[in-house]
């Protein structure tokens, strides 16, 4: 008989708000929100897809919920 696994994660793909409405702490107040949620549904893992390195306030508010960078791509331009 096989195992059945459980899906114990989830993937963000974007997190967008509008321009005027842009501060860090409303960002991290939603992502809080999020965290939370999927944590009182069973899930265990949430991955960010793509956040690109330099865009500072994106990666403070996930590391200000536990987050941390996982893997690291490099994009190269032939010369």
């Amino acid at each position: 008989m096989l195992a059945q696994r459980r899906i114990d994660g989830f993937q963000i793909r974007d997190f967008i708000l509008d321009p005027e409405e842009k501060t860090k702490y409303l960002a991290l107040a939603m992502a809080q929100m999020v965290i939370r949620n999927a944590r009182e549904k069973g899930y265990r893992r949430t991955e960010c897809c793509w956040i690109v390195e330099d865009n500072i306030p994106s990666l403070w508010i996930w590391k200000r919920v536990g987050g941390r960078v996982a893997k690291r791509y490099r994009i190269y331009e032939k010369q």
